[in-house]
């Protein structure tokens, strides 16, 4: 649960960490506590023991370990009736309290992002707060419950990676309302992806 001047903010938190990464964790820990955010940890899926393939891209299709992951916190979420959800990703780090940004948040948000890569640039709100119609990376994007299906539909339907999955479901809902902080507040640590069995560096957001 995020919380703030006693407001719920979000009603839970999932950090996902592949097990035999405990260094990731470790780190990830730290940050939240900054923020006195309570997490729930959930074990990646492997993508080594799912097996790695070459889509039609040319891609090395370890994204599908991360979709499962999704897949199943979305399920738990729908389960236990939650409102609202943080996911993070365990290479997450986090420049200031994202809780005060809440404040200036329209009521009817349904994707907010901490950190993304936009495509275009989109109107500002109020305060860091932008409207999104397409972005990307999800190392930390709160959910609605009106986006947890849909997702978990599109992640079932489509061989690509999540991020561009929730992309894909906001963009052609038009009815659905995305968000973000310009400039971003959290970023993902440089360093060696599991998924894609290379380092990846995406410490740059909007």
């Amino acid at each position: 649960m995020l919380k703030y001047n006693d407001k719920i903010l979000i009603d839970k938190m999932f950090l996902i960490n592949l097990k035999k990464r405990p260094e990731k964790l470790e780190r990830s820990i730290e940050v939240f506590k900054k923020y006195d955010m309570d997490v729930e940890v959930v074990e990646a899926v492997d993508a080594v023991e799912m097996g790695y393939e070459i889509n039609e891209h040319g891609l090395i299709t370890g994204f599908k370990a991360l979709n499962e992951s999704i897949i199943g916190i979305l399920e738990s979420a729908i389960e236990n009736n939650y409102k609202s959800i943080f996911i993070f990703e365990d290479d997450i780090e986090i420049d200031e309290d994202p809780r005060p940004h809440f404040d200036d948040l329209p009521d009817n948000w349904d994707v907010f992002y901490l950190g993304c890569l936009n495509t275009v640039n989109y109107p500002k709100i109020k305060g860091a707060i932008h409207k999104v119609r397409r972005a990307y990376l999800g190392h930390a994007i709160a959910l609605k419950s009106t986006m947890f299906q849909p997702v978990i539909d599109k992640l079932k339907e489509m061989k690509i990676p999540s991020d561009v999955c929730i992309a894909e479901v906001y963009n052609d809902l038009k009815n659905y309302k995305a968000y973000c902080t310009i400039p971003g507040i959290a970023w993902q640590r440089k360093g060696y992806s599991d998924n894609y069995l290379t380092i990846v560096d995406n410490s740059e957001v909007n």
